[in-house]
């Protein structure tokens, strides 16, 4: 229901500024707009734990001043996922050395890790980043991290 109120619009509960509603209501797919909210970080924290029983969560840089906050999601004692706690802007995850230039071409939001070679990992914005995208990724990070340490144990 769109309800309008003095240069405002209130969608799914949410006010909107007129010239945005101008935009918006011009959309096809409008209710894809406003249902498509960027996933929160209890939102991304619970899914990369829903990813298996074998997944532990770890602040294991707490001995460094800037680095303290960081969240690291662990599968057979190995990272695959870690951001830091008070920005989480950017997500780092492990990814196919193949697939890092084609998804970098395709989405502005996957660039450089944080801290780490770009040559087996990607750091994805989490601002712009569609949550399908950004569950996608942190899955294969998952089960790459997972295929190669299962074997060594």
């Amino acid at each position: 229901m769109v309800v309008y109120r003095h240069h405002v619009f209130i969608f799914s509960g949410k006010v909107w500024p007129y010239h945005i509603s101008t935009v918006l209501l011009h959309h096809e797919n409008l209710t894809s707009c406003f249902n498509n909210a960027q996933m929160n970080i209890e939102d991304y924290r619970e899914y990369c734990l829903s990813l298996g029983a074998d997944v532990e969560e770890k602040l294991p840089f707490t001995a460094f001043r800037y680095a303290s906050g960081v969240l690291a999601f662990y599968v057979n004692g190995h990272m695959f996922s870690f951001f830091d706690c008070d920005d989480y802007g950017l997500v780092t995850l492990k990814c196919q050395p193949a697939r890092i230039d084609e998804l970098k071409a395709q989405h502005s939001c996957i660039g450089k890790p944080f801290n780490l070679s770009p040559r087996y990992w990607i750091g994805i914005d989490t601002k712009s980043a569609p949550d399908e995208l950004l569950r996608e990724l942190t899955r294969d990070s998952y089960e790459i991290v997972k295929a190669k340490y299962s074997k060594q144990r």
